[in-house]
C-alpha cells in the first residue's frame, strides 16, 4: 500500500459508505479543499483517478498525482527556504 496526494481544483465531497467504489476496494481516502489523500495500490489509484475524471470537472478537477512522502516533502521545503 502506498500513500498518494491527488492535487486538483475544487472540493471532492462524497460520503463513502461502502469500502468498494465502482468495484475498487480502497483502504483510506481523506478529502479536503484542492487535494485528496489516497492510500492503496497503484491499480486502485488509477481506477479512482479515472472515476474522478469521468465525473467531470464541475466539482473536482484533477491536476496531478504525487506519492505522499513526508521526507521528500521536507527536503524540497528546505531547498526553497535556503
Amino acid at each position: 500500500m502506498n500513500k498518494y496526494l491527488i492535487h486538483g481544483k475544487g472540493y471532492w465531497n462524497v460520503q463513502l459508505n461502502d469500502p468498494f467504489i465502482s468495484g475498487v476496494e480502497t483502504t483510506d481516502i481523506e478529502s479536503s479543499y484542492n487535494h485528496i489523500k489516497f492510500k492503496g495500490t497503484e491499480k486502485q489509484l488509477d481506477s479512482f483517478v479515472n472515476q474522478l475524471i469521468e465525473q467531470g470537472e464541475a466539482q473536482f478537477k484533477v491536476i496531478g498525482v504525487i506519492e505522499d512522502n513526508p521526507e521528500q516533502e521536507e527536503y524540497f521545503k528546505n531547498l526553497l527556504t535556503t
